[in-house]
């Protein structure tokens, strides 16, 4: 008879939804001028687990960068949304409330 294993722990990972993303991206931007640099992307996907936060934060303004100037702004942020929802990445279900509410 096979059995079921709950955790007891909440720490579950979950995929990140597209509210959350974009609510996590929007806070990362430090200075609060509507964009978000390179460094500023870096931090963001350091708390979401990449493995090369800095590589992944250049990959994330190539491919959402749509003018070029080296910032993802308001406008080509839900492109940023969706290369990461791409990528995958999870958050804690401990984590949810706390890093995403803006």
């Amino acid at each position: 008879m096979a059995m079921l294993i709950i955790p007891k722990s909440k720490d579950v990972t979950i995929p990140a939804s597209w509210k959350e993303l974009k609510g996590l991206f929007k806070k990362c931007d430090k200075d609060g001028d509507g964009q978000l640099d390179k460094r500023e992307l870096k931090e963001a996907l350091k708390y979401l687990g990449a493995i090369l936060p800095g590589w992944r934060a250049a990959r994330c303004l190539r491919h959402a960068d749509a003018d070029g100037d080296g910032f993802v702004s308001e406008h080509e942020l839900d492109e940023l949304v969706r290369y990461a929802i791409k990528l995958g990445y999870t958050v804690k279900q401990t984590e949810r409330k706390s890093m995403f509410q803006r």
